[in-house]
């Protein structure tokens, strides 16, 4: 028995799919007449070939039209994710010079001067403060 028969002779409703093969059998058979996602479905897995199912009916200038809208999200989505990677560095940076300065501040306060600088490691060797 093929694919093919096997979306032919499947008959079973919604509320009778056991499996997963069940289910993604009743989805390509169905998949043409439905509307919104059945209950039975409500898997991240089917809800993507609801989706692609969707974008698929859609003329070509609904489609780049919602082309236009997901590009523009993702481009959102970007400027805002650069835009905290960015302040989260510069506030690290600021953090950093203040526990420098704290730090200087405190071996002053007690008269440890004389004492031999504070080093903080990087990669690339020791930078002295």
């Amino acid at each position: 028995m093929t694919i093919a028969d096997e979306l032919l002779n499947f008959v079973k409703p919604e509320a009778k799919l056991e499996t997963g093969l069940d289910r993604w059998v009743y989805l390509l058979r169905n998949l043409p007449k439905m509307e919104e996602i059945p209950a039975a479905l409500q898997d991240p897995e089917y809800e993507k070939v609801f989706e692609v199912a969707q974008y698929s009916k859609l003329s070509r200038e609904d489609k780049e039209m919602y082309d236009i809208e997901l590009k523009r999200r993702w481009d959102k989505a970007n400027i805002l994710a650069t835009a905290r990677a960015e302040a989260e560095a510069k506030g690290m940076a600021k953090g950093e010079a203040r526990g420098i300065a704290k730090g200087i501040a405190e071996r002053t306060a007690y008269g440890l001067s004389s004492c031999r600088p504070l080093r903080i490691g990087t990669r690339s060797g020791s930078r002295k403060y």
